[in-house]
């Protein structure tokens, strides 16, 4: 087994901690109160500002900036932080934002690609891919195994339900319900997400299920309480297409 190895032009704050394996490349700076997992990877250029902890067998590449100070003209420097899961992928120059007011929380296989930039006070599921250069604005939720598209901005406040994917180049302005492949522009959903709800053990039933929930919303676009209602009185009730209503009736944006 490999031990710890740390470049000698890294600067490791003494109250940072370093787990077993953790190799660190040339010219990184690991700050205060910074806790690195077992078996991480952490290349060159890299800055880990402060308040951080990353997971286990997490990879990071040449440029990232985790645990940065948040963009928030009212954050007046307190003690707010940033955790990541085990497994994690941050490629080049990707940024991410402690907590402004709390913490910014991300699930672990999560990836983050290119330029990529996750705003304070996110929280970020299991499974989670970004491609290039997607930006997520403050508050922003994303569920379990969610893929977004590469130069898709998401705003601020927002939520994506689970096992939906989000094509590249969009703006997501509302809240994007689980399960769904969305597109075209304005947003709206295109597609039940076929693929990941078999890749995730659903059944034919299940996603015809939803497929119908979602024909309902779709046909009472204009009338989101009225579609509720039918999905709840015409599509038999099963876990999917309760948490389709329970993410609908919970949003605050309304939905794509």
């Amino acid at each position: 087994m490999k031990s710890t190895h740390v470049h000698s032009t890294v600067q490791v704050d003494p109250s940072a901690v370093l787990g077993k394996s953790v190799r660190i490349g040339p010219y990184s700076i690991i700050g205060p109160n910074v806790k690195i997992g077992d078996h991480t990877r952490i290349g060159p250029h890299v800055l880990v500002e402060r308040n951080t902890v990353i997971g286990r067998h997490c990879v990071i590449h040449k440029g990232a900036a985790v645990g940065v100070d948040p963009l928030d003209a009212k954050y007046q420097g307190a003690e707010t932080w940033l955790e990541i899961g085990d497994r994690a992928v941050l490629r080049e120059y990707c940024t991410i934002s402690r907590g402004s007011t709390g913490r910014t929380e991300i699930g672990s296989d999560f990836v983050l690609m290119c330029q990529g930039h996750v705003s304070h006070d996110c929280k970020i599921g299991d499974g989670v891919i970004l491609s290039n250069a997607v930006n997520l604005l403050d508050h922003v939720t994303v569920e379990d195994h969610v893929i977004i598209g590469g130069l898709t901005f998401v705003n601020r406040h927002c939520r994506i339900g689970a096992l939906s994917f989000i094509g590249g180049g969009f703006r997501v302005a509302l809240d994007v319900p689980p399960f769904i492949i969305a597109g075209d522009e304005p947003l709206q959903i295109t597609a039940v997400n076929t693929v990941a709800m078999k890749k995730f053990g659903y059944t034919e039933g299940q996603i015809e299920n939803v497929t119908q929930g979602f024909k309902i919303l779709h046909t009472h676009r204009d009338n989101l309480p009225l579609a509720l209602e039918l999905i709840k009185n015409e599509v038999t009730s099963t876990e999917e297409i309760d948490r389709i209503v329970k993410f609908a009736e919970e949003s605050e944006r309304g939905l794509i």
